[in-house]
């Protein structure tokens, strides 16, 4: 039922009068959510990687089921802060501190050897340009053209751009397809994940990849269902396309 509630809406909506419509229902998403109670322990899948931190090369990557301990959770405004300050000594702002420094140079590494992450580059630092002249209200969801890409957004853009070049990387590895959205192909820089969940082909693309590398949730997908899965993603979010269309067409004009 999950899945094929998934299957009909598409990806969350955030610009509904009433409120956000979550891909998974709000109840499946706190089960499904990290506990952050200072003894607990959480079941997840983990990828892993190893970054030179020379020159930023991806060494090594793997997919494995984990137990971790309780996080420490951080708003973008929160890893900002702990990145700009100089004199704060904790654990936490040094996992933050080695973290943005691979990513980063992983980043630029990434955008020079492939043109679609270049261009990707190119249209969010013109989009923060704008955003920064035009003095928008500080909102990061997208409301009224809003824009922020501080070092804490930029430390999840660029986990979200490795996860997804990693994987699809071990995927390939293992000679197995993959759920991509339409146009999303690997070359082009497609993500595979979003931070929570928001695309149905993303939960397809997690569903495939645990399969295949850890053994674990079932069989993998054939090339001709992920392929399906593609179509139905594609066919949803053109009825919600087809919607905003509609509601954004005056009265009593034709079409």
């Amino acid at each position: 039922l999950l899945r094929q509630a998934a299957e009909q809406r598409g990806m969350s909506r955030y610009d509904l009068p009433l409120g956000p419509l979550h891909l998974l229902p709000p109840v499946a998403l706190k089960a499904l959510s990290l506990k952050t109670d200072e003894d607990s322990c959480n079941r997840c899948v983990t990828l892993w990687a190893y970054i030179d931190e020379r020159d930023g090369k991806l060494l090594e990557a793997g997919l494995e089921r984990t137990l971790i301990a309780s996080p420490t959770a951080l708003t973008f405004a929160d890893a900002t802060s702990l990145l700009d300050c100089d004199t704060d000594k904790s654990n936490v702002k040094a996992v933050l501190s080695v973290a943005h420094r691979n990513l980063s140079r992983w980043s630029r590494r990434h955008a020079n050897l492939n043109e679609a992450a270049r261009k990707r580059e190119d249209r969010l630092s013109q989009k923060e340009l704008i955003s920064n002249a035009t003095g928008r209200d500080g909102r990061d969801d997208g409301v009224g053209g809003s824009f922020q890409r501080s070092r804490g957004h930029r430390l999840v853009d660029s986990s979200l751009d490795l996860y997804a070049f990693a994987l699809g990387t071990l995927m390939r590895r293992a000679n197995q397809p993959i759920p991509r959205a339409p146009g999303s192909m690997e070359n082009r820089g497609g993500r595979l994940g979003t931070a929570p969940l928001r695309r149905y082909i993303d939960g397809m693309a997690q569903r495939q990849a645990i399969a295949v590398l850890c053994d674990y949730g079932g069989k993998p997908l054939t090339k001709e269902e992920c392929r399906l899965a593609a179509r139905l993603a594609s066919k949803a979010n053109e009825a919600i396309s087809n919607i905003k269309a509609a509601k954004d067409t005056p009265q009593g004009s034709r079409r």
